[in-house]
């Protein structure tokens, strides 16, 4: 009998948190979207710090 295979597991997995800055959102408490750029390289720091990524790999 076949064993079952969850096909949508993600093989790599990293979670980090962002705090936002007061200047980086305007009046009405939004985030300004070009502020989404630097979240999302924060957010591959964390993950190549985490699976030992550095920029030359």
């Amino acid at each position: 009998m076949r064993q079952k295979t969850n096909l949508h597991t993600p093989a790599l997995i990293d979670r980090t948190t962002i705090k936002v800055r007061f200047s980086e959102i305007d009046s009405m408490q939004i985030v300004w979207h070009g502020e989404y750029v630097r979240y999302f390289e924060d957010g591959r720091e964390s993950f190549g710090k985490h699976y030992s990524l550095g920029y030359l790999q």
